[in-house]
């Protein structure tokens, strides 16, 4: 699909996994591979991953950020908690927002479990 010397393309702002999965499918379609997990690999490699487990682990760290980051713009701690539960890596997310310090008393909230001051 791709020469392996070409730089690998960046994946959008927002990634969107059954977008990754239709190139994939229409990879197949077009014969460029023999199999579905052939052309998800290939889909991977195209944006710099080792494979499509890696590229699909990325998408949805991703999305669960984006879900983190809405949280706690709305102030919803169950949800802040029930997401940094479910996923310990976000506890490293990056997170970019105007008010960090009102992010970070409410994550650190969040870890301890109780509701942070307002």
């Amino acid at each position: 699909m791709t020469d392996s010397t070409e730089e690998p393309r960046s994946l959008p702002d927002r990634p969107n996994l059954r977008h990754l999965k239709d190139q994939a499918k229409n990879l197949l379609k077009v014969g460029g591979v023999k199999s579905l997990t052939e052309a998800q690999f290939q889909i991977a490699r195209l944006y710099g991953f080792a494979s499509w487990p890696k590229l699909k682990a990325h998408v949805d760290l991703l999305e669960e950020t984006g879900q983190l980051k809405q949280a706690i713009d709305t102030n919803n701690l169950d949800t802040v908690k029930t997401l940094m539960t479910r996923n310990p890596m976000l506890h490293r997310a990056r997170l970019v927002m105007p008010r960090m310090g009102h992010l970070l008393g409410l994550r650190n909230a969040a870890c301890r479990g109780n509701r942070p001051v307002p």
